[in-house]
């Protein structure tokens, strides 16, 4: 059997060769051959194409006579038949020779037929319908065709019935739609005497409108132009033989050209196809890397397109919002939102894809998600564009924050507490601080000079401890008071605000021999008492803390970006650079009190009075050249432009 299958392709390969040969011999008359049937297949082809242009352009015409007509009756009856029926007028099917009567819109809609069908032979309009109105002959169903409309718009009233028929010799289209009951007839033909029945609701199948329209014009103008495009595709034929003929000869003198670019070609190609092997295979790497990426991410990742739908969702975004991937995918965004925010989303989603800019997490754009069982959780939202061939994508990185909220409404009530604490605790000790200052002070003059040294000088001890500890109470209840009362914001002009801090300092300045000048200073929005209270503290430390040189002090401020940046540099002591931080505390003192007197609360007050503000503080310095104290306060009519 071996030998026997083998003989059995040999002379099959034998006359496939053959065959291939003799096709090489005569490829003229094989592409002449082919060129006539290919030209044969698009006469039928086009003929084809116009018979259902026509059935289109019919359909398409009778139906827009249709909407015609309809809109024609629903005209006539409110604004002629329902203005008229106020005067007494009634439309009635038998109106002719009646006074007072106008037709009714179906005897209308006849007549119209009746005047086109004279104009177009075979045009026609009817109307019928089951059960038919007695006063009309013709009310009913004719032939199979219109008890076929009627049962499929009976159960379908929205679609449409159309056949192309034979008729007198002629090609006619017919076609039919529902007449609903709208709320405007269902009163009307319910009290009308020639109705068929008294119980017509809204909705109810009324009857069918028919147009039946001859397609002989249209079939006669379609086959001219069909002739003159058939003409027009014989003169192409013999033209493409004659190039055809050319072509061959070319083809022949190139043909050993062409074999040899087309060995070069190849091993070209099988070269670009190792490449492109390569290039998918790193390009498939890169996928799987970037989903493994995606799917191990602790939050949930959402990529949206332009229109804002979902292309792609990682499975901490089902677990987070309790849908399986497969329905997220393809729908809006806003799903993911809770309903009242999805105009505004919407809007700012347009406007971001237009202007894309990457938004770590923490920027500020904070939104609630709603799950699928319609429960909310706040959520922090990360945004980056993501250039694809596809075109530009949006990456959201999705985070719950209800724990880290609950921390941080948490942290602030203990805070709260700590402030009341603080409060309560430096106003109820100073009391007792000055009932024991009073007798420490008593006793030191009663009994000056009658003790010996050391009870003299234990007593002066006791009378600066009490001193100092006042001095601290004091400041921890301005500190834990800084806020108790509501915040006055609006237009500060600080140059006022220096003007009226200087005033205040006029004795320091004189006593020390300061030279204090500033800068032309803004108007910006803050509360003044605090403001007041932060140029201060920041002015009482560089007049303290200064030289044996008079204390040369400058106040500077420059905008930088949306805030005002304020500095007061002074010549003083300067700092060492680990104390910059903690200068910031309370009660973080770097001198003792006998060389600079001071509880270490002012720094810790200007800290939280720029915080309050939405700035920052921070100090420059340099141990024995002078400190330069810097803090911001936001410019409110910058933060407002667009």
């Amino acid at each position: 059997m071996t030998v026997g299958g083998s003989v059995g392709r040999e002379k099959l390969a034998t006359v496939w060769g053959g065959i291939v040969g003799w096709i090489y011999r005569h490829i003229i008359v094989v592409l002449t051959c082919m060129l006539l049937a290919g030209v044969a297949l698009i006469f039928w082809s086009t003929h084809r194409v116009f018979q259902r242009l026509v059935s289109a352009v019919a359909t398409q015409d009778v139906s827009q006579q249709a909407e015609l007509v309809a809109g024609l009756r629903t005209l006539y009856m409110s604004e002629v038949v329902s203005r008229l029926r106020a005067h007494g007028v009634e439309a009635r099917g038998d109106y002719e020779g009646k006074e007072r009567a106008i037709p009714l819109p179906e005897t209308l809609t006849a007549a119209l037929g009746r005047k086109l069908g004279e104009r177009q032979p075979g045009f026609q309009i009817r109307l019928y319908n089951d059960p038919p109105f007695p006063s009309r002959q013709d009310g009913g169903p004719r032939d199979e065709f219109e008890r076929e409309a009627l049962r499929l718009l009976r159960a379908r009233p929205a679609q449409e019935v159309a056949r192309f028929e034979r008729a007198e010799g002629r090609t006619v289209l017919r076609y039919a739609r529902a007449e609903v009951a709208r709320a405007e007839c269902v009163s009307c033909h319910n009290s009308h005497a020639g109705s068929p029945k008294r119980d017509w609701r809204e909705g109810d199948l009324m009857g069918v409108l028919e147009i039946i329209r001859p397609l002989n014009p249209v079939v006669t103008q379609v086959r001219s132009e069909l002739s003159e495009t058939f003409a027009l595709i014989g003169g192409m034929t013999g033209l493409g033989l004659l190039a055809l003929g050319l072509v061959m000869g070319r083809l022949r003198r190139t043909s050993a050209d062409l074999e040899q670019r087309v060995a070069e070609r190849t091993v070209e190609l099988e070269r670009a196809k190792v490449a492109a092997q390569t290039e998918m295979e790193s390009h498939r790497r890169t996928e799987q890397q970037f989903h493994d990426l995606v799917e191990s991410a602790p939050d949930a990742i959402v990529i949206v397109n332009r229109e804002g739908r979902i292309v792609l969702v990682n499975a901490e975004t089902g677990r987070l919002f309790g849908y399986p991937r497969v329905e997220l995918l393809g729908q809006p965004v806003e799903t993911l939102i809770p309903g009242r925010f999805h105009d505004r989303h919407v809007h700012e989603r347009q406007g971001y894809t237009h202007h894309p800019a990457r938004r770590p997490m923490g920027s500020g754009l904070e939104l609630f998600g709603r799950r699928k069982d319609g429960s909310e959780f706040p959520a922090e939202i990360s945004l980056s564009p993501l250039e694809t061939a596809q075109g530009r994508l949006i990456t959201a990185v999705i985070r719950d924050v209800t724990e880290r909220r609950k921390a941080k409404e948490e942290l602030e009530r203990h805070v709260a507490e700590v402030e009341r604490f603080t409060y309560v605790a430096s106003h109820h000790l100073q009391e007792p601080l000055r009932m024991v200052a009073s007798f420490v002070e008593l006793l030191r003059h009663r009994y000056r000079d009658r003790l010996d040294a050391d009870a003299d000088e234990f007593i002066k001890f006791a009378v600066e401890g009490t001193v100092r500890m006042k001095a601290l109470l004091q400041d921890l209840h301005a500190y834990a008071n800084l806020f108790r009362r509501p915040a006055r914001l609006g237009p500060t002009d600080c140059e006022a605000v220096l003007k009226t801090v200087l005033g205040r300092m006029q004795t320091g300045i004189a006593a020390s021999g300061a030279n204090i000048t500033h800068d032309p200073l803004p108007t910006v929005t803050a509360d003044a008492a605090l403001l007041t209270q932060l140029f201060e503290n920041l002015l009482g430390n560089a007049l303290k803390f200064c030289r044996k040189e008079a204390p040369q002090i400058h106040v500077g401020a420059r905008r930088e970006g949306g805030a005002w940046r304020f500095s007061v540099q002074d010549n003083g002591l300067g700092i060492e650079p680990q104390y910059f931080e903690r200068i910031f505390r309370v009660f973080e003192r770097l001198h003792r009190h006998e060389d600079y007197p001071g509880t270490g609360v002012g720094l810790a007050t200007c800290k939280r009075i720029v915080e309050h503000h939405g700035g920052r503080i921070w100090v420059e310095a340099e141990l024995g050249r002078g400190s330069t104290f810097h803090f911001t306060i936001p410019d409110a009519a910058a933060a407002a432009k667009p």
